[in-house]
């Protein structure tokens, strides 16, 4: 009984050490892409990972997004101004037609991963040669190569802008 339950064992941890999961493969990626471009290599110390991000995309192509996003903006605008002098004519009608087609394709994209996002915190050493703790954001592939980074302060400044941005289109809208 006692080897029947130990073969159980060893191959239960086998086919659990087999099965690497999305979050394992991102992680290591991540450790080696710093073990490549740290200005010290061997003071790499990982302390911990965020929950990983899929970034998702229409077929792949986020090209097709933009696209529609962009003349989704364009109809919007040019609706805003007809209506705004209250002459619903055939323009205004084609238009609300045209923007209702784009929305109806925008819903019917099917999305799927186009890569992934995950934040980590490691301590490494700096150019001086000083241990620093860092918190930066990496941006994957779906093949798992490292294809951006940045710094948490940059994260936020992104959004910060965006943020702005935003609040200045509202405010633009409102006038």
């Amino acid at each position: 009984m006692k080897k029947l339950l130990f073969v159980f064992a060893v191959i239960m941890i086998t086919m659990v050490s087999c099965n690497v999961t999305t979050q394992g493969k991102v992680e290591t990626s991540v450790k080696n892409f710093l073990k490549e471009n740290l200005n010290d290599p061997s003071s790499y110390e990982p302390i911990s990972f965020d929950s990983l991000e899929n970034r998702m995309g229409a077929d792949g192509d986020w090209e097709i997004e933009l696209e529609i996003a962009s003349l989704e903006l364009e109809l919007e605008l040019e609706l805003s101004k007809l209506e705004s002098n209250i002459a619903y004519d055939a323009l205004t009608i084609s238009l609300k037609n045209q923007l209702d087609s784009l929305k109806e394709i925008k819903e019917n994209l099917e999305y799927k991963v186009i890569g992934y996002c995950v934040g980590h915190k490691y301590r490494a050493k700096n150019g001086f040669g000083a241990l620093i703790s860092e918190h930066s954001f990496f941006n994957l592939d779906t093949n798992f190569k490292v294809i951006s980074t940045k710094s948490q302060a940059e994260k936020f400044e992104e959004e910060l802008d965006d943020w702005a941005n935003e609040m200045e289109e509202a405010l633009k809208k409102s006038e």
